[in-house]
């Protein structure tokens, strides 16, 4: 946002950024409006724009996951035409290819590959670690990586992410799964395979 003022953690639950937008606005004439469960808004009072921050889910249910704030979307004040829409990871890939460009034998070309690579990327650093139990023939055969060694260079360096992880965002499956989980509906299979080895670390 251009109202620098407005810093919010990254990933923040979503009542934890409601918190910080409604007492950050006291001081002002921005306008913030709470309109949970489906978004929130900002409106700063000399824009011709405002901003709708909305929710995803982190955790495998309603129950036990938490909302966090998963996209921003950038509309006219008047017409609420949406002019662009923002996920979350996009907006982080820096941090995220800073952060995997740590973990032994992946420097900072290979993370960029791993987290942006056209379609195929994986987006953020939950999915990147799901794939190395996951999606090993494609880590392997694509990048040439080693999915055992990756896993535990992973778990080494802290960077190792599940679903329950502070930082962890929605699982974005690589188009090339995706079209092969519709090939095994469309064929009557189910994919019962588990993430494994997270008590590892």
């Amino acid at each position: 946002m251009d109202d620098s003022e407005y810093v919010i953690p990254f990933r923040a639950p979503f009542n934890t950024a409601a918190d910080i937008l409604d007492q950050a606005v006291d001081d002002t004439s921005d306008v913030f409006v709470d309109y949970r469960p489906q978004y929130l808004e900002l409106a700063p009072e000399n824009s011709l724009e405002k901003y709708q921050l909305t929710p995803g889910l982190r955790g495998s249910n309603e129950i036990t996951g938490t909302k966090i704030i998963d996209e921003i979307s950038i509309l006219d004040r008047g017409s609420e035409e949406v002019y662009d829409t923002f996920h979350v990871d996009e907006l982080a890939q820096d941090h995220f290819i800073k952060q995997l460009s740590t973990v032994d034998g992946v420097d900072t070309e290979l993370a960029r590959l791993l987290i942006t690579d056209d379609g195929e990327g994986y987006r953020n650093l939950r999915t990147v670690s799901w794939a190395t139990t996951s999606d090993v023939e494609n880590l392997e055969n694509k990048y040439d990586l080693d999915c055992h060694e990756l896993f535990k260079n992973l778990g080494d360096a802290g960077v190792y992410r599940n679903e329950n992880s502070p930082e962890s965002g929605a699982l974005h499956l690589p188009e090339h799964k995706q079209e092969e989980l519709e090939e095994e509906e469309e064929n009557g299979e189910e994919d019962d395979s588990e993430q494994v080895g997270l008590s590892d670390f």
